[in-house]
């Protein structure tokens, strides 16, 4: 086979791989049960005695998916998350649920274990029909990486109105004597993209003799719209700043009003 017919052939598996996943929005499902939603959201891959889904990714993927040493990425159902958004239009609620991904790299079977090794966060969304049936709403294989030494970090949920429910994800980095903490959102009520992140934590204490300390909380504020406070302390010189930001419509994202 010739050089240029290797090409075409490798460029249209890509394409149709890609589309695979694409033109699954909008499937039904009976249920939120495991291995339903591993085999029919992982089309044609084959499963581990680790549960975990052994497939290819397409090439654009490729630069941020854990990619293994035998060329396949090797995914695992985490977490199932269960939540209700409210239908402004028809003021009722409706039913959703989110189900959280982690795609893991291993070297000759091994797991990528160095301490800048984040596992991938895929994340894909539901909502529950009138005829109790669950319909696909987005699904992405890759959302972001999250974690160190090959383990993912801390967790949650966040609501902040009744329209916008979030995944909450925690993570404590250490290098150096220094610690840095980052907290993100990403939003499960529409499309799963990133809405907030701020850096909760910074201090190089265990770097040089009487260091700082920088921390920052987070306090949704009361009233129209949703809007929350930001308010970063540090110790070292003494300092308190106030941030507020509000949830656009528009941008799909917290931007910053003062």
């Amino acid at each position: 086979m010739s050089i240029v017919k290797k090409i075409f052939f490798v460029v249209c598996f890509s394409l149709l791989y890609s589309m695979a996943f694409s033109q699954q929005t909008g499937q039904l499902f009976k249920s939120l049960d495991k291995k339903e939603l591993m085999s029919r959201l992982f089309p044609g891959a084959t499963f581990n005695d680790r549960q975990e889904a052994v497939w290819k990714t397409d090439t654009t993927d490729n630069v941020r998916l854990p990619v293994s040493s035998d060329g396949f990425c090797y995914t695992q159902l985490d977490t199932l998350i269960l939540f209700k958004d409210k239908n402004l239009v028809h003021k009722t609620s409706v039913e959703r649920a989110a189900v959280v991904f982690i795609t893991s790299g291993y070297q000759d079977n091994e797991l990528d274990n160095c301490h800048a090794c984040a596992p991938a966060i895929g994340v894909a969304t539901f909502t529950k029909t009138a005829n109790k049936i669950w319909k696909l709403d987005q699904f992405k294989t890759y959302v972001t990486s999250h974690g160190a030494w090959g383990k993912r970090g801390k967790l949650g949920v966040e609501r902040f109105s009744d329209q916008l429910f979030c995944l909450k994800l925690v993570a404590k980095y250490y290098g150096q004597g220094n610690t840095e903490g980052i907290v993100s959102y990403f939003s499960l009520s529409g499309n799963i993209n990133e809405v907030l992140a701020y850096q909760s934590l910074s201090s190089n204490d265990g770097a040089v003799e009487n260091g700082f300390l920088e921390e920052t909380t987070l306090v949704k504020l009361p009233g129209e719209g949703c809007a929350v406070e930001l308010t970063t302390r540090r110790d070292v010189p003494e300092s308190i700043k106030k941030k507020i930001y509000r949830y656009s419509e528009t941008s799909k994202v917290f931007e910053l009003v003062r």
